[in-house]
């Protein structure tokens, strides 16, 4: 079974992310941000699934445990990111951080991180690249966030700050990913990053 769903995940994901941009922008009646948590939690589950997920399991704690807990410290005291919250769109939260968020550091630490392997040999120069990966998908999400109700800016401001902080600690996850790691590209996983910023081009073109 997994055998077959393994050679179907990017059509899935395709399919997902496509229910996803037409409802959120033509029928949003249908509420379809509320289950941001599911696509998030799915999408994760279908690109691991052609990964080497026993070797995987500790960097997945990892940067679970240091996105939450710098997310936990952002939200609480504005720092490294800035002030801001999070809205109820993303699902149950932790010390109002919603726990999807630390899975999410990982996903999108992992997504950069083999895109940028498919093409670059340079340890040092993918890890820094990925990063940037990573921060690009961020600086396309920032103005949609708090349309979507994921979290909100104090004064509607994004500061630069955030982007400094995130690209670091970003660079932590992909480091540690990067870490004694032996796989081969998944491509799952790197096709979910165009996927991702397809999706994120397009919700910043048609959300008012």
């Amino acid at each position: 079974m997994f055998t077959t769903i393994k050679k179907y995940v990017t059509p899935i994901l395709i399919i997902l992310y496509t229910v996803g941009f037409v409802g959120i922008c033509f029928f949003p009646s249908l509420g379809l941000t509320d289950v941001s948590e599911l696509n998030l939690l799915v999408s994760f589950a279908l690109i691991l699934l052609p990964a080497p997920i026993q070797d995987l399991w500790k960097k997945i704690g990892v940067i679970f445990l240091l996105g939450m807990s710098v997310e936990i410290l952002g939200v609480a005291t504005g720092y490294p990111f800035g002030n801001y919250h999070y809205g109820d769109s993303l699902g149950s939260k932790l010390f109002d951080v919603p726990i999807i968020i630390g899975i999410n550091w990982f996903m999108t630490a992992y997504i950069s991180y083999h895109l940028a392997k498919s093409f670059l040999n340079n340890p040092y120069i993918r890890i820094v690249s990925a990063t940037l990966l990573m921060l690009l998908l961020d600086f396309l999400l920032e103005p949609i966030a708090p349309k979507l109700d994921y979290w909100h800016w104090e004064n509607d401001v994004i500061p630069a700050m955030n982007f400094v902080s995130w690209y670091l600690v970003g660079l932590a996850c992909v480091y540690i990913i990067d870490l004694n790691n032996n796989e081969t590209i998944n491509r799952s996983a790197r096709n979910l990053f165009f996927i991702q910023l397809v999706f994120f081009v397009l919700l910043n073109l048609f959300l008012e």
